[in-house]
Formats: C-alpha cells, sequence, structure tokens
C-alpha cells in the first residue's frame, strides 16, 4: 500500500512541475501579446436594428488610417440623416477619429444603401493608428423619419478592423 502512495506522489509531483512549466507559458505568451484574441477575429461592421452596415473597407494613407462604410435602411421607411459620430470603445478609447460622415438631411430610401463617408482614425488630436493596429470604434447615427412626427431615432454599431 505504502507503495502505491509513493508512485502515485512520484506520478503527481512529476506531472505537476510539467502543468506549473506549462501555465508559466502560456501566461508569457499571453502577457506579450501573441494569444491576443483580436488578432485572430476578423473585420466586421455589425449595425443591430433596422439600419445596418452593408460593406465597408479600409486603407491606409500617408496621414492615417480611413475607413469608408455603407450603411442600409431596412425600416420601410424613408430616413433622413441628421448627424453621426464615432469614437474609441472601451479597449481602443484614444481612437477617436474625425468623420468626414453623411452631410446633414441626406435622404436614404427603404431597402437602399448608401456610402456614409470616411473616417479618419490618424487626425490631428487622436491617438495615431499604425499599419496593423486592432481598432474598435462605436458609431453612432441620428436619424429622422420625415411625416411620421418626425420620429427621431438613433442607430449605433461597432466596427471592428486592422489597420491595412
Amino acid at each position: 500500500m505504502q507503495k502505491k502512495a509513493q508512485s502515485a506522489m512520484e506520478f503527481l509531483t512529476t506531472y505537476g512541475w510539467a502543468l506549473l512549466i506549462a501555465i508559466v507559458v502560456i501566461g508569457a505568451l499571453v502577457y506579450f501579446g501573441v494569444l491576443n484574441p483580436s488578432l485572430f477575429i476578423s473585420d466586421r461592421c455589425n449595425f443591430p436594428g433596422q439600419v445596418k452596415c452593408s460593406s465597408f473597407s479600409t486603407l491606409t494613407t500617408v496621414h492615417g488610417s480611413i475607413v469608408n462604410m455603407s450603411i442600409s435602411n431596412l425600416l420601410g421607411k424613408r430616413i433622413v440623416v441628421l448627424n453621426s459620430t464615432v469614437s474609441g470603445d472601451k479597449d481602443t478609447p484614444n481612437a477617436v477619429c474625425w468623420a468626414n460622415i453623411i452631410p446633414g438631411n441626406q435622404a436614404i430610401n427603404p431597402g437602399e444603401a448608401n456610402w456614409v463617408g470616411a473616417l479618419n482614425c490618424n487626425a490631428s488630436g487622436t491617438t495615431a493608428v499604425s499599419r496593423g493596429d486592432v481598432v474598435d470604434l462605436i458609431f453612432t447615427i441620428n436619424y429622422v423619419i420625415p411625416g411620421e412626427n418626425n420620429f427621431r431615432g438613433t442607430a449605433t454599431g461597432y466596427l471592428h478592423y486592422r489597420a491595412p
């Protein structure tokens, strides 16, 4: 019986050290960003609700990262875009971009998509976005439905991309 207990203790000691070393290695990989999950998530644009992100594209210029985005009106009624704002999320709060976005009072008919302009994520006053950086933005569009007592609505979406 004592021999079995000694054998079990040797087994736990031997494999306990191996497990401890594996945990330290995984911890080091996470600490140095090698196992950063956001590096493996594909670019995406998501607007939950009736105003959808239909497509977007990114490019890098000498002045920074530019994002062009198109939204679709799935409300079934014509909307008039009043304004929009862009900011970083909790993980990238300094990625505040200035936006050359939808001019005020631009109408989008039901079922149609419209480009909303360019987001420049390297403008003065913002944190520079470099090639390969993962950027998460919160994009808010304020609109009105004319003829429906001028109902005002807001669509908030998320844009995740890796700067090209």
